[in-house]
């Protein structure tokens, strides 16, 4: 088994989003407020409650859009759901098990990578990726590096990273979980709330050597996560179905960097909280 270090997993400011989810807190409060001082018949209440719904979805979609913005300029892609504070879950079978966003830095290069076949391969070789059956498909970084815009300070620290990402890594799914198996020959590192207790705090960074196969996302974990609040408050948006990975460099207290978005090279994975349909 991989050896493990004690690392925070840091996540963006909540200030900003405590303030939103406040004024519509204000805005229900002032509703009931109006309905109890005016008393109102009841036929009037039942003509403004179309109003009253419009208003709730319009604030909610511009409270979600707020906490995407500030979630991606935190290095954090939009798609936690302020009203909720979960990440949003597929309802369909169709739907893709797991999305990856890959980052370089603080900065999120192309869109976000739907994986629907049961392996996914994640390589920044040049040369396509060999698939040995249809269960397979592959996601090229390089494809997706060609239109990052790193600062200049940065680019010769990225481009070392990128060049020992190699054939990188496997993620694939069975009933327990989903599992990441480094197929490269450096270090990969990865956090994920389903390794840890609720209570903790900070999320315990995984090294996980080349050759090696980690866990990486527990389903029972998952649901037993997202229907039971944790005792300890997060800091900013948390989500339980929502792990990183970092190639070659990790992060925390034992490393040079302290957030997983100050390193060269890294990818965040959203997974659906059920198990996809057997293989």
């Amino acid at each position: 088994m991989p050896t493990s270090s004690c690392c925070c997993c840091t996540t963006p400011s909540a200030a900003m989003e405590r303030t939103v989810c406040a004024c519509r807190a204000l805005l229900l409060a002032w509703l009931r407020r109006l309905k109890k001082y005016l008393r109102v018949s009841k036929g009037i209440v039942k003509r403004l409650r179309p109003l009253v719904n419009a208003l709730r979805a319009l604030l909610r979609r511009r409270c979600n859009a707020l906490a995407s913005f500030l979630a991606s300029t935190a290095g954090y892609s939009a798609t936690l759901d302020c009203t909720s504070g979960t990440a949003v879950e597929p309802s369909n079978e169709d739907e893709p098990w797991c999305r990856i966003a890959y980052w370089e830095l603080s900065n999120r290069v192309g869109d976000l990578y739907q994986v629907r076949r049961p392996c996914l391969h994640i390589t920044f070789d040049e040369s396509p990726a060999s698939l040995s059956s249809s269960n397979e498909e592959a996601l090229r970084l390089h494809s997706l590096a060609a239109h990052s815009s790193s600062s200049e300070p940065n680019k010769e620290a990225v481009a070392r990273t990128r060049a020992k990402i190699g054939q990188g890594l496997t993620l694939s799914y069975d009933r327990e979980g989903v599992w990441v198996y480094n197929r490269s020959e450096h270090a990969v590192f990865v956090a994920s709330p389903t390794l840890d207790a609720p209570q903790v705090r900070n999320l315990t960074v995984f090294k996980v050597l080349p050759g090696i196969s980690q866990l990486v996302f527990s389903w029972q974990q998952a649901r037993i996560q997202s229907s039971t609040p944790p005792p300890v408050p997060w800091d900013g948006p948390h989500a339980s179905n929502v792990a990183r990975i970092s190639f070659v460099k990790g992060w925390g207290p034992k490393y040079a960097r302290q957030i997983v978005t100050a390193l060269p090279c890294s990818l965040e994975l959203f997974f659906r909280t059920t198990p996809p349909p057997p293989r």
